[in-house]
């Protein structure tokens, strides 16, 4: 099955309708937003943890923390674009392998945790500010 597919993939990229200029742009968002994203949650970061851990007893700081944890580990991965993964064909920019490319997919696919913190900080403030339920019951009540 490898052989027939290099065989379909051949080195003459354009006559598969490849556009560089396409894939050029896309390599640099990547790594220009994934970067801007990895700064965000650092600073986000520094700002929960640079007055010590007492910053941690509040519900809301750790729901931060937490999905900037998630945030930092995914964009890193998708900052790093084409890297991690192989070079399969001549048409392909690869420089990593099959180890590096799955642990760049699990990075990936843990940034789906993302949302669910986002939600989880949503009904936090729901429940805070427009049902007036005060943190402290929150975290005796909800939290594990």
């Amino acid at each position: 099955i490898a052989t027939k597919l290099l065989s379909f993939m051949s080195t003459n990229c354009e006559s598969k309708g490849v556009n560089y200029a396409v894939l050029t742009a896309d390599k640099w968002i990547h790594a220009v937003s994934g970067t801007l994203s990895i700064v965000g949650s650092s600073l986000l970061i520094y700002i929960i943890m640079r007055k010590g851990r007492s910053q941690l007893s509040q519900t809301r700081n750790r729901l931060l923390l937490c999905l900037s944890v998630v945030d930092i580990l995914s964009s890193a991965a998708r900052a790093l674009s084409f890297i991690p993964t192989p070079k399969v064909t001549a048409c392909s920019y690869g420089i990593g392998n099959l180890s590096t490319c799955a642990a760049q997919g699990f990075f990936i696919q843990l940034g789906m945790a993302g949302p669910a913190y986002n939600a989880m900080l949503s009904i936090y403030f729901l429940m805070t500010v427009r049902y007036g339920i005060e943190s402290t019951i929150i975290a005796k009540k909800y939290e594990l």
